[in-house]
C-alpha cells in the first residue's frame, strides 16, 4: 500500500508540476508528499526528480517510471471502476443453500420477483437440510434453522417461526388427541435424527411449564421426510411451521396442544465470505427477510 501511495504521489507531482499542487490534490501535507518521494527514491536506489528552489524536472529514470506508473494507475482505476459497476448491478451467479421446506415457501416461490429486479444475476438454490461442506459446494449464502450463525461474522437472523406438535387427521381419528404435553408419551412420535440435541421439549402455558422427553421408534434424517412420515400416519412430531405451512393450510396436517407454546424456531442467513458480504448476497438476505415478514406473523419479531 505504501508503494502504491508513493507511486500515485510521484505521478501527481510530475503532472501538477510542484509538490504543493500535488499535495493539495491528494489531500495531504507538502511534507507528506516529500516523505513519500524520499521513500520511493530510497527503495529504487535512483533519483527520480531534479529539484531546486525555482524548478523541478524528472530524471531519465523518473521519465521512464512516470510513463509506466501512470499507465498502471489508469488500468487499476479502470479495473476498480468496473468492479464497482458490477457490484451495483448485481451481476454474476449466486448459490443459495436452504432447508427444503423453507426454500419452497420463502425462496423458490419468491425468486421470480427477485430476478425481475436483478436481470444480471443468476441464482441456483440447493435444497439440503444439513449441507456439510459449503466451500466444496461453492455456496454463497446458507439459510439454516437454529442458532449456528449467531457467532459467524456477517450472519443475520432473518426470521422466527412457531414450533408446533402436528399429526394427520387420519392418525388422530385412530388415536386419542393429546390435551396435555405429558399425554405425548402415549403416542407414536417421529423424531428428526439430524437434530443432535436432546429431544426434551419445554411446553409453556402462562406460568405452567412442562418438560417432556419425546421418544420414538421412527427417526427421519430430513424435514421433508418428517412431513411425509406424518402424512403417512406414522405418528406426531414437533416441527417448524415453515416445514408444514402448505399442509397446515390444506388441512392434511393438524396442530394439537395449541394452548401450549414451544421455543420458537430461528432462521439464520449465513454468508460464506465472512465479514466481506457481497452486494448480491446482502440483497438476497434482505429480500428473503422481507418475504418472511410479509407471510409469517412471527417473522416480524426479528429483534
Amino acid at each position: 500500500m505504501e508503494r502504491f501511495t508513493a507511486l500515485e504521489t510521484f505521478v501527481r507531482i510530475v503532472d501538477a508540476g510542484s509538490f504543493t499542487a500535488a499535495a493539495r490534490q491528494l489531500g495531504i501535507s507538502q511534507s507528506g508528499a516529500s516523505k513519500a518521494m524520499a521513500r520511493l527514491e530510497a527503495e529504487l536506489g535512483v533519483r527520480l526528480l531534479h529539484r531546486s528552489t525555482r524548478s523541478m524536472s524528472t530524471t531519465d529514470a523518473g521519465r521512464r517510471l512516470h510513463g509506466h506508473a501512470k499507465h498502471a494507475l489508469t488500468q487499476l482505476e479502470e479495473a476498480l471502476s468496473a468492479v464497482r459497476a458490477e457490484a451495483q448491478q448485481l451481476t454474476g451467479k449466486l448459490r443459495v443453500a436452504a432447508p427444503p421446506g423453507f426454500a419452497r415457501q420463502h425462496v423458490v416461490s419468491e425468486l421470480p420477483r427477485f430476478l425481475d429486479h436483478n436481470p444480471g444475476l443468476e441464482v441456483e438454490v440447493v435444497m439440503d437440510d444439513a449441507l456439510h461442506d459449503v466451500a466444496e459446494a461453492r455456496i454463497d449464502l446458507c439459510l439454516r434453522h437454529g442458532e449456528p450463525g449467531r457467532k459467524i461474522p456477517g450472519s443475520r437472523r432473518i426470521g422466527l417461526a412457531r414450533r408446533l406438535v402436528v399429526g394427520s387427521p387420519a392418525y388422530f381419528a385412530r388415536n386419542n388427541e393429546p390435551h396435555t404435553p405429558d399425554e405425548l408419551a402415549k403416542h407414536r412420535v417421529v423424531i428428526w435424527s439430524a437434530d443432535k440435541a436432546s429431544n426434551t421439549w419445554s411446553f409453556h402455558r402462562g406460568h405452567d411449564v412442562q418438560h417432556v422427553e419425546l421418544k420414538g421408534r421412527l427417526r427421519v434424517g430430513s424435514r421433508e421426510g418428517m412431513r411425509d412420515a406424518l402424512l403417512a400416519q406414522a405418528g406426531i412430531a414437533v416441527v417448524s411451521e415453515w416445514d408444514v405451512a402448505s399442509e397446515l393450510a390444506n388441512g392434511s396436517l393438524r396442530p394439537v396442544l395449541t394452548g401450549w407454546s414451544l421455543p420458537t424456531d430461528e432462521i439464520w442467513a449465513v454468508p460464506t465470505g465472512g465479514r466481506l458480504v457481497s452486494p448480491a448476497v446482502n440483497s438476497m438476505m434482505s429480500f428473503i427477510e422481507a418475504s418472511i415478514r410479509r407471510s409469517t406473523p412471527t417473522g416480524s419479531e426479528n429483534d
